[in-house]
């Protein structure tokens, strides 16, 4: 609650920087939190898929246990959820399987080249799957780390949007360097600000 919402932070920018960076041939990577931003997330690609803002044939893996199982509450649990809104999944969207083979899979995408959108659980890069997403594209320029929330002072995420390209960070225990693109957009953010509350 310490900004106001007429801060240029709050201005929507997640759908032109996930369009520009798809453009660009570049992998887009969202951290965010399982319940909530997540299928957000997947309805907005979906939205904008179907409008034609990113290309219909964009492949979007979805990544985590808790955010999946949250997925399958919102679509099929009697949440009091409009009946339209629970057709929220985009088409071409591949779930990471929660078996022993998960980590094989997650490397299987990672090699992947062109372009392409991964949602992962961690909302402040902090912690979760995200973070093996993360650390394999840090060092890399054709991708972007879109955080989808806010994120303290403490937080990786806050690190990740504070240290300048080139420069060295330790990221979930390993020191890298930073040639990717990392954004943000509080559009998403259940954090309120201060002339709301």
């Amino acid at each position: 609650g310490d900004v106001d919402s007429t801060n240029p932070m709050f201005d929507k920018c997640l759908q032109s920087n996930t369009a520009q960076a798809l453009k660009e041939g570049k992998t887009v990577v969202y951290a965010a939190f399982a319940q909530g931003r997540y299928q957000e997330a997947l309805y907005n690609i979906k939205m904008w898929k179907k409008k034609g803002i990113i290309p219909e044939s964009t492949p979007v893996y979805a990544d985590g246990k808790s955010s999946q199982e949250f997925t399958v509450k919102y679509m099929y649990n009697e949440l009091g959820i409009k009946k339209i809104m629970k057709n929220f999944v985009p088409r071409d969207t591949k779930f990471v399987p929660r078996s022993r083979e998960r980590m094989q899979y997650r490397q299987s995408i990672m090699k992947k080249s062109g372009p392409k959108i991964i949602i992962a659980p961690g909302g402040m890069a902090s912690y979760g799957p995200v973070q093996n997403y993360i650390t394999n594209y840090l060092p890399k320029s054709d991708a972007l780390i879109h955080l989808l929330g806010y994120c303290s002072p403490e937080s990786q995420g806050y690190r990740l949007l504070n240290t300048m390209i080139g420069e060295k960070l330790m990221y979930s225990g390993v020191e890298l360097t930073k040639y990717c693109d990392v954004a943000k957009t509080a559009e998403t953010s259940s954090h309120a600000p201060r002339n709301k509350l």
